[in-house]
């Protein structure tokens, strides 16, 4: 369920809303019309528009850029915001491709300018000196409540910049998205599910001692290596997904023995379940404690446990 918010910043959102900038179409001029759910603030030399020729997600991507042949002052920047709301959020992530264009294409110069993502007015992410076309960029969260979060483009200095620089970003989300769980520890490549995926990178990484902040997460077992101990973590997990909502969501074993229905509550639904097979030994989950038959000491663990919820809940 998305929830939405006012672009008046009157109110927040647990979410992202428009992370992909498929509400809007193609817009030309953002300044002139914003993204739905954004706010633009695009100073004297800074563009922006809504784009179909790089997309990760749907069929749009945000472009953000430089003015040709402008003069900038270090730190000028261009950007769009909205407010949200971070409790329980850890992870932010996105898609982002960097280029450049005078009468040819350029490479992204680092040297020249920058993309950032701010929560208020603090940087939680810049791009790096070797960054091109860059999917699934994951940067932690540590701040709870409402706050405003920025997506940009940044002059490093002050002088004339002579190429267009253009920062596209797509797919902006939260790891609120699994079902507001967030993410299992195996589940490295943040899609919800522990499953080959996550093999694939861990293989693409493996052995590996450097990695760079937005995907130190790969190192599950937090030994600065890639190895067989973060194996086994993605192999205790395997199949299992946050996003109970999710299509083939096989979900994590529940904690209450006696839940036997498995609808994450121990409540009269269970112990009708369990009277009906009083004494029989051919259920398994009515047998809680696998005595071999359906009794007394099986009562006893569902009235210890009456009314508990499960993580689910």
């Amino acid at each position: 369920v998305v929830m939405f918010f006012s672009t008046t910043n009157c109110f927040a959102a647990a979410y992202i809303h428009n992370g992909s900038f498929e509400t809007d179409g193609l817009i030309s001029n953002i300044k002139t019309k914003p993204p739905f759910g954004w706010n633009v603030n695009l100073p004297a030399n800074f563009r922006g528009d809504i784009v179909a020729d790089w997309h990760t997600e749907g069929s749009y991507s945000l472009r953000l850029y430089t003015d040709a042949y402008k003069y900038f002052t270090a730190n000028q920047n261009g950007m769009v915001s909205q407010q949200v709301d971070l409790s329980g959020v850890k992870e932010i992530y996105f898609d982002i491709c960097l280029s450049g264009l005078d009468m040819f294409v350029v490479p992204w110069d680092e040297t020249e300018v920058t993309a950032f993502v701010k929560i208020d007015s603090n940087d939680i992410w810049t791009s790096a000196l070797a960054e091109d076309d860059i999917d699934d960029v994951n940067v932690p969260i540590t701040c709870g409540g409402v706050h405003t979060v920025s997506f940009g483009i940044r002059a490093q200095n002050s002088g004339y910049l002579f190429p267009f620089y253009f920062a596209q970003w797509d797919d902006i989300r939260f790891d609120a998205l699994c079902g507001g769980f967030g993410h299992f520890s195996g589940d490295i490549d943040r899609d919800c599910y522990v499953n080959l995926g996550d093999i694939e990178v861990l293989a693409l990484n493996w052995l590996s001692t450097d990695l760079n902040p937005q995907n130190i997460h790969y190192d599950i077992w937090g030994d600065n290596i890639i190895n067989l101990l973060d194996f086994a973590v993605i192999a205790d997990q395997w199949m299992l997904c946050s996003n109970w909502l999710g299509d083939n969501c096989v979900e994590a074993p529940l904690d209450l023995d006696a839940d036997i229905n498995l609808d994450g509550i121990v409540n009269f639904v269970d112990y009708n379940i369990l009277v009906s097979n009083w004494g029989r030994p051919d259920n398994q989950k009515a047998d809680i404690d696998n005595s071999g038959t359906v009794d007394f000491n099986d009562l006893e663990i569902m009235n210890s446990q009456w009314l508990q919820r499960s993580w689910l809940y």
